[in-house]
């Protein structure tokens, strides 16, 4: 199994809004680009990165295309909650840029 993936210590996300209708969110991370990247665009990771320790995140769908569409289910103690969007720039490993709902 591959070792989680972790933020660099010390360093804290970067949160802005460029536009009224854009949050941009930006990370350093102790890992190379290309693990990143997978960690990201890879099913099982994401499904074991994603949501808190306490619940399972089902990857329903997740089409890493421009254009693709993704769907995750995070089933925890409360019950499941959806999450889905469309993946709007695919640059690998450079940039991901997705929609959220």
């Amino acid at each position: 199994m591959t070792p989680a993936i972790r933020p660099t210590p010390g360093a804290r996300a970067t949160i802005t809004t460029p536009t009224d209708r854009e949050i941009r969110i930006e990370r350093i991370f102790e890992a190379s680009r290309d693990r990143l990247w997978k960690a990201l665009t890879d099913p099982a990771q994401v499904a074991r990165w994603r949501g808190p320790n306490s619940s399972r995140v089902e990857i329903e769908r997740m089409d890493v295309r421009r254009g693709g569409h993704w769907r995750f289910v995070e089933h925890g103690a409360k019950g499941a909650d959806g999450f889905e969007g469309r993946y709007r720039e695919v640059m690998p490993p450079e940039r991901l840029v997705y929609s959220f709902e």
